[in-house]
């Protein structure tokens, strides 16, 4: 609440934009590849395209009564590092690079990920 939503970097709900896995319970982390896809292709810009549509959304749903940041943690990550074209590759940075979360325990949410192998 300190900027306006139109303002500022665009993070997943405006959730901070770090790289830890220390003292978070999740992280949110952009995977802009659709190097597998062959037919409607795009799915690179999902990351880009979520973060920037959530700014809208609110820290407490009021219908459910639930503010889900009490209760837990969580973090923009970024995003990870891609190789276009080369699936063998990008897979190894994406193993690469959510090996750290997975070891702190934290929950990794990927989004704007298309693969076909």
């Amino acid at each position: 609440m300190d900027i306006p939503r139109f303002s500022g970097v665009k993070t997943f709900i405006r959730l901070p934009h770090l790289q830890t896995a220390e003292g978070i319970d999740f992280a949110v982390i952009g995977v802009p590849c659709d190097a597998g896809g062959t037919y409607r292709t795009g799915q690179r810009h999902a990351p880009e395209s979520i973060r920037s549509e959530s700014s809208i959304l609110r820290a407490h749903n009021p219908v459910l009564g639930i503010s889900p940041f009490e209760y837990c943690s969580g973090v923009d990550y970024g995003d990870l590092p891609v190789v276009p074209g080369y699936i063998k590759d990008t897979y190894q940075r994406i193993e690469d690079g959510l090996s750290p979360l997975i070891e702190a325990d934290v929950f990794p949410i990927l989004n704007g990920l298309s693969f076909k192998s």
